[in-house]
């Protein structure tokens, strides 16, 4: 959302409730705008939407983060390539979609 004149990241989320720590999808999203920026920190900055509470979190950029998240990239393009499914990555943000019934039905399949 936000690079700094220090050339530091925010990331702001808002939710519904605010996490006890980041949620992964979110640090792995704040790290590869670490990575593109070129920047060494970055901040997580969850707010409630109700409430208005925020709850910062500081993450410096991790290489291990990077490559799993260029590891999945490469699996999802080569599965684009192909024309191919790739299988379903079960994660919280589940609980939200409407089409989770077709992951857990093909799921059942394998």
């Amino acid at each position: 959302d936000i690079v700094t004149s220090d050339n530091d990241v925010i990331e702001i989320k808002t939710t519904s409730k605010l996490p006890g720590k980041p949620y992964e999808n979110h640090l792995m999203q704040l790290n590869a705008y670490l990575y593109m920026a070129k920047a060494r920190k970055g901040y997580l900055v969850y707010v409630d939407k109700n409430q208005g509470l925020v709850r910062v979190f500081k993450h410096y950029r991790d290489n291990k983060l990077w490559e799993e998240l260029k590891q999945r990239a490469y699996i999802f393009w080569n599965h684009l390539k192909e024309k191919k499914t790739p299988k379903p990555e079960r994660s919280i943000l589940c609980n939200y979609c409407e089409w989770r019934w077709l992951c857990y039905s093909k799921r059942s399949r394998q």
